[in-house]
């Protein structure tokens, strides 16, 4: 069954077994993980509830929920857009243009790495048109999340 909180796709396995039990950091984890599926999929309180009821949860358990969503939602989609998709604390980017020997002859290739905080670095190596392609999809997602903002 699909449910609009769960961005149209059937519920995930771990939720429907948590629905079920009691246990305190379980259920703290789901409704963590309802809330903010709702708020991300822009689903209404009345579909909300609705959906929570499906999924066996008790119609007072999914009032409640549903009533907390109602009453800060805006708050919610607040904090979802200020934590949302950005890496915490000081991010250093680097690039090198470097040479790889491929059937004699010499091909460019572009070594990008990503380090945040004292962790290893992520690194990526891409071709230049591969570099070209995700510039181009860098923007285009930008674009798309400053016309959502």
């Amino acid at each position: 069954m699909r449910f609009r909180f769960c961005w149209d796709v059937d519920c995930p396995d771990w939720l429907l077994a948590e629905i079920a039990t009691l246990s305190k950091l379980a259920v703290v984890a789901a409704v963590r993980w309802v809330l903010e599926s709702a708020a991300g999929a822009v689903v209404a309180a009345a579909v909300l509830d609705s959906e929570l009821q499906q999924l066996g949860l008790p119609k007072e358990h999914a009032a409640a929920i549903t009533k907390v969503y109602g009453d800060h939602h805006q708050q919610l989609l607040q904090h979802l857009r200020h934590t949302s998709l950005k890496a915490g604390g000081d991010v250093n980017w680097s690039s090198r243009v470097m040479g790889l020997a491929v059937g004699g002859t010499q091909k460019p290739i572009v070594r990008l790495s990503l380090q945040n905080g004292p962790s290893t670095p992520t690194t990526l190596t891409v071709t230049p048109s591969q570099l070209h392609a995700l510039i181009q999809e860098l923007t285009e997602a930008r674009q798309m999340m400053e016309s959502i903002h």
